[in-house]
């Protein structure tokens, strides 16, 4: 199965935020296949945190209409996603209706 993240990233890391989160993308680059970052927030460090030997895909989509689309064209797919921190109401709400 595909595994993608969706996040927007962790706010209330404080002063380590960018050390965290390029710990968290080399994490998330090694056990999964696609991120996709929901705020502009930590993109530098997420993607300062994944390595070049991981083959990962990673989608910035800021737009709560455009990640509503994409969410939609995973009902299709064979994945498994891992909705973390606060993600937008329309989006959960099209995954828990479904």
């Amino acid at each position: 199965k595909k595994r993608i993240v969706i996040t927007r990233g962790m706010l209330e890391l404080g002063d380590q935020s960018d050390e965290q989160h390029e710990k968290i993308g080399e994490e998330i680059a090694y056990s999964c296949d696609e991120l996709v970052i929901i705020t502009p927030d930590f993109v530098d460090a997420f993607k300062k945190g994944i390595s070049a030997k991981y083959h990962i895909n990673v989608q910035c989509i800021f737009d709560q209409e455009k990640l509503l689309e994409y969410i939609k064209t995973l009902k299709t797919q064979d994945c498994v996603i891992l909705l973390e921190n606060l993600i937008p109401s329309l989006v959960k709400k099209e995954i828990t209706e479904s």
